[in-house]
């Protein structure tokens, strides 16, 4: 064979090595394929308690949600996503107007996201890319954005800072009323002097209570 028939055999075989390649990329990112859901709620909803055998994170375009757990409570504000372990069982409120986008991982993806849940600061490209990964419709196969897509969210779900808006179960009255208030609207705010003034006791008080049993200030 001559250099040129082994330049043409070379340049012959590119398109088949890609090919290849891609065939593999798609095999090792279809142990940890994700799946979009969208949904738009007009009124406050409550959805009931339930699980998931693959890791879901939920985002919040607009609006509030609160996710319930047995081991607590996560507040999903915007320009935060909650992420849920497999098989973690939760229920979730919404206020007004929310705009969900959630993405569900595949529990083989061990290793490649967080392993407890945990509330995520979300940078303006995760949630791009939460955004394109929801609005794929069901059953359509990969593309190859896709599948860099789903690169950069896991990339991105080892990476992002992880923030203390987990609320733990309450046991005293006067922030279990706060709780339930909160669980109910949880776009509303009302500010530390007022609830302390609704509940007859003093600002220190509260703010004490709140750090002795939540972990962190009401204002955190």
């Amino acid at each position: 064979m001559n250099d040129d028939q082994a330049g043409h055999s070379d340049r012959g075989d590119m398109p088949a090595m890609r090919s290849a390649r891609m065939e593999g990329w798609q095999s090792l990112m279809s142990s940890v394929a994700v799946s979009g859901v969208k949904r738009d709620f007009a009124t406050p909803q409550v959805l009931q308690e339930h699980h998931h055998a693959e890791g879901q994170l939920i985002y919040a375009s607009r609006g509030v949600i609160v996710i319930g757990s047995p081991q607590g409570y996560w507040v999903v504000p915007p320009t935060r996503a909650v992420w849920l372990a497999p098989n973690v069982s939760h229920w979730a409120r919404t206020s007004a107007g929310v705009r969900v986008r959630s993405v569900l991982v595949r529990a083989d993806a061990e290793g490649q996201v967080p392993l407890h849940s945990c509330v995520l600061n979300v940078m303006p490209l995760m949630r791009e890319v939460i955004i394109a990964l929801a609005d794929r419709k069901d059953g359509e196969q990969m593309s190859a954005l896709d599948i860099a897509l789903t690169q950069v969210l896991l990339l991105q779900l080892r990476a992002l800072p992880i923030l203390p808006l987990h609320l733990p179960a309450l046991k005293d009255y006067r922030l279990l009323r706060i709780e339930r208030h909160v669980l109910k609207s949880p776009d509303e705010k009302i500010n530390l002097e007022k609830w302390a003034e609704m509940l007859s006791v003093t600002p220190r008080t509260l703010h004490r209570l709140f750090v002795k049993e939540v972990g962190m200030s009401y204002q955190q």
